[in-house]
Order: C-alpha cells, then sequence, then structure tokens
C-alpha cells in the first residue's frame, strides 16, 4: 500500500483517521437525530491488515449496507447493526410494532444507512472541498465483512472502523470505511 509521493504511510493513516473522526461525527448527529437519543462515538480505529472490525462481524443476526464512495474522495463504507439494534432503530424510526422483516423494514434499513453515509461522506466532501457521492446501497450479513472488505481493498486494505451508540448501548452500530488507495494521497 503506497500513500504517495512525500507521504508517508504513519501520516497517510492518521489524516484518514481524522477524516473518519469528521465524518463519524457527523453520521453520530445524524443517527441522534434520526433516532431522538444522544448517540456517543469512540475515536475510529485504523487497521492496515485487511480485516474488519471483530465487534462489527460479529453484529448477531443484523445487517451491513455496504456503499461505494466516488468523486473527490474514493473507497468503500459500511454501516453495520446487530439485530437488536435494527429493532430499536426501526422502531424509533416507523414506530413502535414496525420491525417484522417486511419490505418496509428493509427499505427503513437501508435509508438509515443511506442517512449515516451521506453525512459521513459530506463530511469528508466540506473537509477535502471536494465532491464525494455515496452509491447504491447493498444489503449483507455482518459475517461476511471480512469478505467485503477482501473484495473491495484486499488483503492489505487499510479499515477505519468507529463504533456509534446509545446511553444504554441498546442501539449499537459500527461505521467501516476502506478507502481505495488514491484517497490515502489527498494533501
Amino acid at each position: 500500500m503506497s500513500a504517495g509521493p512525500g507521504v508517508s504511510l504513519p501520516t497517510a493513516l492518521d489524516r484518514m483517521r481524522e477524516l473518519a473522526n469528521i465524518g463519524a461525527g457527523h453520521a453520530a448527529t445524524a443517527l441522534a437525530q434520526l433516532v431522538r437519543r444522544t448517540i456517543h462515538m469512540d475515536v475510529p480505529s485504523v487497521d492496515v491488515a485487511g480485516a474488519a472490525p471483530e465487534a462489527a462481524c460479529g453484529a448477531s443476526g443484523g445487517s451491513a449496507i455496504c456503499f461505494g464512495l466516488e468523486g473527490g474522495f474514493v473507497g468503500d463504507m459500511a454501516v453495520v447493526f446487530s439485530r437488536s439494534s435494527l429493532e430499536v432503530l426501526v422502531s424509533e424510526v416507523m414506530g413502535a410494532d414496525a420491525y417484522g422483516g417486511d419490505t418496509a423494514v428493509e427499505s427503513a434499513v437501508r435509508e438509515a444507512g443511506n442517512i449515516l453515509v451521506s453525512h459521513y461522506a459530506s463530511a469528508i466532501a466540506d473537509t477535502l472541498h471536494a465532491c464525494v457521492l455515496p452509491t447504491v446501497p447493498l444489503l449483507t450479513e455482518p459475517h461476511d465483512l471480512d469478505i467485503w472488505v477482501d473484495d473491495v481493498g484486499g488483503a492489505t486494505a487499510v479499515v477505519v472502523a468507529s463504533s456509534l451508540y446509545d446511553d444504554a448501548r441498546e442501539l449499537e452500530g459500527y461505521l467501516v470505511l476502506v478507502p481505495g488507495d488514491a484517497s490515502l494521497r489527498y494533501p
């Protein structure tokens, strides 16, 4: 993995962590507004071994909503929720008895992922003074995240992850970013 001419890999990773921190902060604010709860976030972790975070992969019975990022920042991103967190999310968005597995629920999950990724991407775009757009989302299972990381970034992919959670940890999600090699070179 190359960080580009004149940019060391540690410097590029620090920059990527800072971009992820800004993006996750905006996504946390959007999630808080969506569910009307205080949402906290952890400082993003950076892994250069090409593996998705264990906690995100273990989000039992949940969903991973995966997007590509195009434009002035290229990469891929996933928003991951366990089944219990999805139940809380959908109940807050659609009403107390909404969770049940129909297409409206799947649509709500995709839309929640779209909102979070759009806020994350918008924050990166504002920071870089560039246009960054998410692609149409793909739903997959959290235990397939390592396969997804390998598909989009290869065995040496940089993986930047943040967790978002409410006070009681009833709602907990993960933001997983796999920047493209070119994105590690931003000024």
